[in-house]
């Protein structure tokens, strides 16, 4: 394929156009940059004989009936045209790979990879059906994955060649659809296909992700003959070991009559999450480590090194490691390995002890296999303290060793680093730490004391510099002035990204100021590349989450869900992906995510307060009234809880209620939180009072960072309900300036 010269000059004004990207059998595809705003695109140009059979006025008013598609993995339409010679039209340019290239290279996906790339396609599939757009061409190519999320391009060309009709079509060699993803509807040219053509098509697609191979081979006459006649082979013989419910899921979506599949591929999406599901192979649940010393208050020790052994675990991606948060909660748990298998979803299970007499060390570790309770392996190993490094080296390794675990050179490098070299310093690192989990202020501030006496010993340390950003992040949950703390938190990040660029720990750090500072594209290039970098870290998926929540980016749900995965006893992680699956209309989900992050942390008001507005946001006014008074009935002296008074009277329409529950220190809360601003705004809204109700709208967006634009401007049903006043619609402009600039088409923000 070589440049169009006339196509460059009939389009001089407006796009550089630059080299060749590719064809297909409808278009020609070409970088470009766009001269006005500064940007790489993607020019596509439909080939000449198709546009001849289609029609440049056909085809360019059904490209833009597909431009209203707004969705974060719907590949948008920027601008469409006609030179007189080449139809076009501009889309943005995605840095990335397609889904054809990673089954061609890799093969078959990990089932958790492909389940999750498969929702987030349906998810595209499901909002453009509601617009009662149909794809008409869903195939690995047309499935572009951007920092590893699929965003669907292509919705317009297959729609406008199926407009032209067959007769036009004949001659050009051109089929809309492509034969091994084609529905039997498709093949048999019936003109009254819907939505479900897609659904197969997206089965077929599944079934390939899982399989690495098509489930149809052959010539393309054959492939869609097969389509007609053959059930697709058994997914489980192709791929053994995947669930019960996907194969039955793809199976069902690869039906051959219309009727027999899901009525949505929302419906096919939600059965890809089978409660059957077994457990990823290489995943694993690192039990506390006992404290055998005869001193008690060594308890410490056994919980650091239970931490370092699921730091070390977690340097291999391959492994899915549940977190220290999740991890420790079960100390002294009577249950068996085969129950908390199935209950953290994980496939092993090491358990371990640890005694300490003077600086002597003993350490015992087994690991079993979850569901039978087989022992896989065991081993002890002893020493002196001065040893520590090197038996926490040799217990990893070994662990790994046992799963069989692949491991890549920069992996095998990284088991052997130790955060902290100097003994006495990684004892009063694992003393600070304990004391900073127990998140209260005196545990902190003697943490902070430990910290800095390991810094004096140790030197210039990322991990002891994680540890005091770790701080001051607690300091800032405490309610301390921002100001300041933000200031040495910026400073801490900056000085152990100077030391390592590439530590996650730093870059999640770097990310909280620029939450707090409400300043989004920094926010999700830091918080971005430390996921990139530890995709188990829970603090880096939930700052991701968070940064990605305040501004509508699809990978906000994925960061919850993930941490949800390696975090499960997180009642914050579930709590926040319950809201977004409620802000985006998965209320069922959503409310027992709301409900499931209450109940692992009762004493919450803010995950109460969450809760209470989702179950609005859903529709469940009533239930969301009695859910917040439930929670402040098991928290009757607790102060910060007046929030939960405050919403729920609003939502009563008790403005007397509001007023008392708008407390000084309430109001506090409100300002440092924007889902605390929110609420309260929307119990303004309710007792119709919209001047107050604006100014908490405006402290919670353009003050504390929630500019979700598709979120104030579409699915928000509290606060818009003073959306006629002139207040309300100013403060709405200046969320979509911000969003805008936030995030406007471009959603592949570079890392620092």
């Amino acid at each position: 394929m070589t440049h169009v010269p006339d196509l460059a000059e009939a389009l001089a004004d407006r796009y550089e156009l630059a080299e060749p990207l590719g064809a297909g059998g409808m278009a020609s595809v070409y970088r470009a940059l766009d001269r006005k705003h500064g940007r790489a695109v993607a020019i596509k140009v439909l080939h000449p004989h198709l546009q001849a059979a289609i029609g440049p006025a056909r085809f360019l008013q059904e490209i833009r009936t597909t431009a209203r598609l707004q969705h974060p993995h719907i590949l948008p339409l920027l601008d469409s045209g006609d030179t007189g010679r080449h139809v076009f039209y501009v889309m943005p340019l995605v840095e990335g790979e397609t889904l054809r290239a990673r089954i061609d290279r890799d093969g078959a996906l990990p089932a958790q990879d492909a389940v999750r790339l498969l929702k987030e396609v349906a998810g595209a599939l499901q909002y453009a059906h509601e617009q009662d757009i149909i794809h008409r061409d869903i195939k690995p190519e047309n499935i572009l994955l951007s920092r590893g999320h699929a965003v669907v391009a292509d919705f317009g060309i297959a729609r406008a060649a199926a407009s032209a009709g067959s007769e036009q079509l004949t001659g050009t060699g051109v089929s809309i659809g492509t034969p091994a993803y084609m529905s039997p509807e498709q093949v048999a040219a019936d003109g009254a296909l819907d939505h479900r053509s897609d659904q197969y098509s997206l089965g077929c697609m599944a079934w390939e992700m899982l399989a690495g191979r098509p489930p149809f081979a052959g010539p393309p006459a054959a492939v869609m003959a097969k389509h007609l006649t053959e059930a697709p082979p058994p997914l489980s013989a192709a791929r053994p070991g995947v669930t019960r419910g996907i194969a039955a899921a793809v199976d069902r979506a690869m039906s051959k009559s219309p009727e027999a599949r899901f009525d949505s591929v929302a419906a096919f999406a939600a059965a890809l999450d089978a409660k059957d599901a077994p457990p990823a192979d290489l995943s694993i649940l690192v039990l506390p480590f006992a404290n055998l010393s005869p001193d008690p208050d060594n308890a410490y020790f056994a919980d650091g090194l239970t931490d370092e052994v699921i730091t070390d675990l977690s340097k291999v991606r391959a492994l899915r490691v549940i977190s220290r948060n999740s991890a420790l909660q079960l100390k002294g748990t009577p249950k068996d390995t085969g129950t908390l298998s199935r209950e953290f979803n994980v496939r092993y299970v090491l358990e371990g002890s640890v005694r300490r007499a003077a600086s002597a060390l003993r350490i015992t570790a087994q690991l079993s296999e979850g569901r039978s309770g087989a022992t896989l392996w065991a081993d002890k190993y002893g020493g002196t303290l001065e040893d520590v490094f090197e038996l926490q080296e040799r217990l990893s390794r070994a662990i790994v060793g046992a799963l069989k675990v692949a491991i890549t050179p920069a992996e095998d490098r990284r088991l052997g680093e130790r955060a902290v070299r100097n003994p006495r310093a990684l004892e009063l690192f694992l003393r600070a730490r304990a004391e900073m989990w127990k998140m209260d202020r005196p545990s902190c501030d003697l943490a902070v004391r430990l910290a800095d006496e390991a810094s004096a010993l140790e030197g210039p340390n990322t991990t002891l510099l994680g540890l005091r950003g770790g701080l001051i992040v607690m300091y800032l949950l405490m309610g301390d002035p921002e100001g300041p703390l933000l200031s040495q938190l910026e400073s801490i990040a900056s000085q152990a990204l100077a030391l390592e660029p590439d530590n996650a720990d730093a870059l999640w750090l770097q990310g909280v100021v620029h939450i707090k500072r409400a300043e989004p594209r920094p926010a999700l290039r830091y918080t971005g590349k430390a996921v990139e970098l530890a995709p188990h870290n829970p603090d880096a998926l939930f700052m991701r989450g968070w940064a990605a929540w305040q501004v509508g980016h699809p990978d906000g749900l994925t960061a919850f869900r993930a941490m949800c995965e390696v975090d499960p006893l997180n009642g914050s992680a579930a709590s926040m992906h319950g809201l977004m699956l409620v802000q985006l209309g998965r209320n069922e989900q959503g409310i027992a995510e709301l409900a499931r992050g209450v109940d692992l942390s009762p004493r919450s008001f803010w995950l109460a307060m969450l809760q209470g507005f989702g179950l609005a946001l859903a529709g469940t006014t009533h239930d969301a009234i009695a859910a917040l008074e439930q929670s402040r009935r098991l928290n009757p002296e607790t102060e910060e809880f007046g929030i939960c008074d405050l919403l729920a009277a609003g939502l009563r329409g008790d403005r007397a209620g509001v007023e008392r529950a708008l407390t000084e220190y309430v109001a506090a809360i409100g300002a440092a939180d924007e889902c605390s601003a929110y609420a309260i705004a929307a119990a303004f809204a309710r007792v119709g009072d919209p001047e107050r109700c604006v100014e908490w709208m405006r402290r919670s967006s353009l003050i504390r960072g929630w500019i979700d634009y598709p979120f104030w401007s579409e699915r928000d049903t509290l606060v818009s309900r003073l959306a006629s006043h002139p207040a309300y619609q100013s403060v709405l402009r200046e969320i979509e300036i911000r969003w805008q600039a936030a995030l406007g088409t471009d959603n592949n923000l570079e890392h620092p």
